[in-house]
C-alpha cells in the first residue's frame, strides 16, 4: 500500500502504512527520514509477564488504576532496526486515528481508542 501522509502539531511528517493483522508502520521525518519502523504501543507491553514480576519486586503492582493512567499517558516507541525511538500520547493517538479514518485494522492495544 501507499503509505498515507500527515503531519503532527509540530509540523512533522509521518508517513504510515500497516498490513491485514494490524502492524502498523511509520517514518518520521524527526527520527528517521528514510526509513520505516514498527509502531509499539507501551501499555500492551506493560502486560508483559516479565515487567509485571519487575514491578512487584519493587513493590509496585502493575495493574493499580494509577500506573495504568500513567501508562496510557506514555504512547508507544518506534522501532527501527532493534532501537527503540519514544512517541508521544498525541503523535501515538493522531496516527491510530489515521490508521482507522483510512480503513486499516488496529491492533488490540488500540481497540479502545
Amino acid at each position: 500500500m501507499q503509505p498515507i501522509t500527515t503531519k503532527n502539531e509540530n509540523g512533522e511528517t509521518m508517513e504510515i502504512k500497516w498490513d491485514d493483522d494490524g502492524n502498523i508502520q511509520v517514518r518520521h521525518s524527526d527520527i528517521d527520514k528514510k526509513r520505516f519502523g514498527q509502531l509499539c504501543e507501551l501499555s500492551k507491553r506493560s502486560r508483559q509477564p516479565g515487567l509485571k514480576q519487575f514491578l512487584k519486586g519493587r513493590g509496585i503492582d502493575a495493574d493499580s488504576p494509577d500506573v495504568q493512567a500513567l501508562l496510557a499517558r506514555m504512547g508507544s516507541v518506534l522501532v527501527i532496526e532493534g532501537r527503540s525511538f519514544t512517541i508521544n500520547a498525541e503523535e501515538t493517538a493522531l496516527i491510530l486515528d489515521t490508521v482507522k479514518r483510512n480503513g486499516g485494522i488496529l491492533p488490540n492495544w488500540s481497540s479502545l481508542l
